[in-house]
């Protein structure tokens, strides 16, 4: 016998673009295949959908002058840790704590950020399809001023045509399009 009483809707299991109220549920350090150190932010939201980030959190700057990754990520993490505790920068600045290790920098963070909710703007970056199969766009923190206590909810914003960054087109390539059209 045919029937649909167990038939369930196809679901996603990641966040995508736009405004979310999330929890941190994990940071663990770790490193990249280039050999880069980093910290990685897992959240999900009510539902249990979630994103991944990773801050790479090398010391050295690739050009002489220039910023490390160390020198952008510790202004994100300031301004995530503002955001969950509703706090001001400096505030925030002076709860971190120091760390010897990035083992010992993703256990502190994790102690500061697990399980406390906050809203962020997940921007959108288009990935190009793969195998026939059409681009698809993923959800990307936006560490900056797009996180903030969920008392202020009101003051982040989205608007795909300004938060999502599309592909460039692809001239003359059969099948590679920047927009999703039916196949018939």
């Amino acid at each position: 016998m045919f029937n649909f009483n167990d038939a369930e809707e196809s679901k996603s299991k990641y966040l995508n673009p736009g405004i979310h109220t999330v929890k941190i549920t994990q940071v663990v350090d770790g490193i990249a295949s280039t050999g880069a150190p980093f910290l990685e932010f897992s959240i999900e939201d009510r539902e249990g959908l979630g994103c991944n980030s990773r801050l790479y959190i090398n010391t050295t700057a690739k050009t002489e002058g220039g910023k490390s990754a160390w020198d952008i990520t510790k202004i994100a993490i300031v301004n995530l840790i503002a955001a969950i505790n509703n706090i001001s920068f400096d505030e925030a600045k002076a709860k971190l704590p120091a760390a010897s290790s990035a083992a010992q920098l993703s256990a502190e963070l994790a102690k500061m950020t697990v399980g406390k909710p906050f809203d962020i703007r997940l921007s959108g970056k288009e990935i190009q399809g793969k195998d026939g199969k059409p681009n698809w766009t993923k959800a990307e923190f936006n560490f900056g001023k797009g996180s903030v206590a969920p008392a202020n909810s009101g003051t982040l914003t989205f608007d795909p045509s300004k938060n999502i960054k599309k592909l460039t087109p692809v001239v003359g390539q059969p099948g590679i399009s920047n927009t999703v059209e039916p196949t018939w």
